[in-house]
């Protein structure tokens, strides 16, 4: 079930999902990317509304239960390419 929500949403909106995810501030996600505020809470607003969630509490659990769902192995290679 999950997995067809990751899918729902742009890779915009996933990478600023995860980033809010792990504790990132907008204005510090705003500032990685050279974005607006603003853009990036609108990205986030978007992938909540699609994802059927409130806010980064539940961003957070759907991350940490994503990656709790994982194999080990896939997780390392999933830490090898964001490096």
């Amino acid at each position: 079930m999950l997995a067809a929500h990751v899918l729902v949403i742009s890779q915009r909106e996933a990478e600023m999902a995860r980033l809010a995810a792990q504790g990132r501030s907008s204005r510090e996600i705003a500032d990685d990317y050279r974005l607006a505020r603003r853009t990036v809470e609108n990205h986030l607003a978007s992938a909540y509304r699609k994802l059927d969630i409130h806010g980064r509490d539940d961003l957070r659990e759907i991350y940490s239960r994503t990656l709790a769902d994982l194999p080990a192995d896939l997780i390392d290679r999933i830490a090898d390419i964001a490096e």
